[in-house]
């Protein structure tokens, strides 16, 4: 049995502050959540669109391993599928498979000029901070940058959200267990 089979969506909801739509996704078990067994990196550490490295929610782009890609491929079919049969409901109005197709944004981004990379969320701070580990299962501080480290991470995909006529799911890093990161040298070290 797949995994994606225990899948589903709620009802769409509108954020009153921003307008934004979401509907939650869960699995029978709860939150669907993914635990890589691989290390991968973070070519370019986390940011935002602002480049305001103060922002509680920052992007944090994962190169990709085999696992991970066999996972979101298995994802991206399933939601190709399931967007489209509950499309009424989730949309208000009746979408094909090619239609659905056309506005869904996956999660991994491909490009001929370099490996694919996994769209990811991190909180740097409040309630739902990413957490971070030591190879040893000790916590570890928010570390000073994450441009080029070697980490496991622990996925929830949390939500579909629908801005205009796309679509895609957000990606949360909870956890992550630093496996390596490069060590900051001062520039001015005489």
């Amino acid at each position: 049995m797949s995994i994606t089979q225990t899948f589903q969506l709620a009802d769409v909801h509108i954020n009153a502050n921003k307008g934004a739509k979401s509907a939650m996704l869960t699995c029978k078990d709860g939150p669907v959540v993914f635990i890589a067994s691989k290390a991968c990196d973070a070519p370019f550490g986390a940011n935002n669109f602002d480049r305001d490295v103060t922002a509680v929610r920052q992007n944090l782009e994962l190169r990709v391993t085999k696992e991970l890609e066999a996972y979101f491929d298995e994802f991206d079919a399933w939601a190709v599928e399931y967007l489209s049969a509950n499309s009424e409901r989730l949309f208000k109005k009746q979408l094909t498979v090619a239609q659905i197709k056309e506005q869904y944004h996956s999660p991994v981004r491909h490009s001929e000029k370099y490996d694919p990379l996994l769209r990811t969320k991190i909180n740097t701070s409040g309630g739902r901070a990413t957490r971070f580990w030591d190879t040893e299962g000790k916590v570890l501080a928010y570390p000073e940058s994450l441009k080029g480290a070697r980490l496991i991470p622990r996925l929830h995909v949390s939500h579909l959200w629908i801005m205009g006529t796309s679509c895609g799911f957000a990606v949360n890093v909870t956890d992550m267990r630093l496996e390596e990161v490069p060590i900051v040298e001062c520039p001015f070290a005489l």
